[in-house]
């Protein structure tokens, strides 16, 4: 869903270059993702408690998770705007949406890598 939302932002940064009028586009899009936000922090600490190993010590998973969460805003946050100054005059902030889609691409891979990884430890 991600994905899709950063390249309906991408369009949306377009349409202004091609004389549209993006406003009811950009709060249609703003619908959207305050609507997905609400549920997305739930659905991802039960996620990962999925995917947790049976322990009794499961604080200190939660708090690699809340680590690795601030270590992940810090990243996207410094990438998006380094990567809009350094390409302003060609785009900036389109290129800068295009990296989240990267990094939206990453966590997929390393989603499925675990969750594979968990099926193929399961006994049958």
């Amino acid at each position: 869903f991600w994905i899709f939302v950063c390249l309906a932002a991408y369009y949306t940064a377009s349409m202004k270059e091609q004389g549209q009028d993006p406003e009811y586009y950009f709060y249609a899009l703003a619908i959207c993702v305050g609507l997905v936000m609400g549920g997305i922090q739930s659905l991802s600490r039960s996620t990962f408690a999925k995917l947790m190993p049976e322990t009794r010590d499961t604080a200190s998973f939660f708090c690699y998770y809340d680590f690795t969460e601030k270590i992940a805003i810090a990243i996207g946050i410094l990438s998006f705007g380094l990567i809009e100054e350094l390409t302003h005059a060609n785009g900036g902030m389109k290129n800068s949406i295009l990296s989240l889609i990267v990094f939206f691409v990453i966590g997929l891979i390393f989603l499925y890598s675990a969750l594979r990884k968990q099926n193929q430890l399961k006994p049958l």
